[in-house]
Formats: C-alpha cells, sequence, structure tokens
C-alpha cells in the first residue's frame, strides 16, 4: 500500500481483489486504481512488490463484469453477496407491484389485507419467515400474486371487477 503494509495475494489478482482485502466497503466504491503510480484498469494483474492505491468514489457500486477479474474467493463472494442482495430488493418491490396490480384487478385494498395477520399466516404457509419474503416470491416467478390473494381472500371475492373504461364504437 502507499502506507507501506505489505497485503499478502495469489499469483494473478487484481487492484479490485486488492481492494477487499482492504475492506469489503473499499472494493464496492473501487473505480479505479494507481500501481507503481500509474493508472491502470482494474483487470490489470499485480506483481509481486507493486505498490497498489485504490481510488473510490462513494455511490459506486461493483459490476458482475468484475466476477470474471477477480482472483480471489474473498471477493469473489462478497461481489456475489452484494448483487445477491440488490436483485432481492428488487424482485421485492417488483413482487409487491405485481400484488398490488393483482389485488386492484380483483376490488381488494391492500392495506386492509395487510392490516390483519393474513400475510404472517401465508408466509408460513408457503414456507417463508417474513412477508418480504412472499413478495420475492412472486418478483422472482416462483409463486404467482393469484395464489398469495387466495389465502388472503375469501374465494367468492376473488372474482374480477369489470375494467372501468369507456369504449365507442365509430360507425361509417
Amino acid at each position: 500500500t502507499p502506507k507501506g503494509e505489505v497485503k499478502a495475494l495469489p499469483r494473478d489478482a487484481t487492484p479490485i481483489d486488492f481492494a477487499y482485502s482492504i475492506h469489503t466497503d473499499v472494493g464496492h466504491q473501487c473505480v479505479g486504481a494507481r500501481v507503481n503510480g500509474k493508472m491502470v484498469p482494474l483487470r490489470t494483474r499485480l506483481r509481486n512488490g507493486d505498490i497498489v492505491e485504490i481510488i473510490t468514489t462513494p455511490g459506486h457500486k461493483p459490476s458482475r463484469d468484475w466476477l470474471n477479474i477477480v482472483g480471489t474467493s474473498r471477493a469473489r463472494s462478497k461481489i456475489k453477496h452484494f448483487i445477491h442482495t440488490e436483485e432481492k430488493v428488487k424482485s421485492i418491490e417488483l413482487g409487491r407491484k405485481l400484488f398490488e396490480k393483482d389485488a386492484r384487478r380483483f376490488g381488494l385494498n391492500m392495506k386492509t389485507l395487510a392490516e390483519n395477520d393474513g400475510f404472517a399466516r401465508a408466509a408460513t404457509e408457503f414456507g417463508m419467515s417474513k412477508p418480504d419474503e412472499l413478495f420475492a416470491a412472486i418478483g422472482y416467478g416462483k409463486l404467482s400474486a393469484k395464489a398469495l390473494l387466495a389465502k388472503l381472500a375469501p374465494q367468492e371475492e376473488l372474482k374480477e371487477t369489470p375494467e372501468t373504461g369507456i369504449a365507442s364504437v365509430v360507425r361509417r
């Protein structure tokens, strides 16, 4: 390091591996590297005795492409964990939107469905511990929103409401 610390890395390690060996956040926010005083691409292979300086930017996120570049299992696992967490957040958001859309289609209010303990009960019936996992399963496509609605609402309420649109026919 520029401060004189020596980090032991395997052969063919990259600046990304070095960044993750310092700290996970340094690895996540890594945008560039200086090796022996020169700017180099992140895919550059390090050699014995190189002095490496990592350039970071707050808010920067690791790329899936980094998985093909890194040489250490620590860096690879940290990148995979970050990507998995990001995907889960997106799938929960998507699942929630799909569930709300289906609930509206059947004329049900999501807030009234969420107020009772039906979500917790449905989560256990589907083998999940939290309601957010239900939304994640819907987002990933492992569970349909209609199947969840069938557990939460009585069967007689699950009749589609007609679309409220104005249709006009023009004849000539």
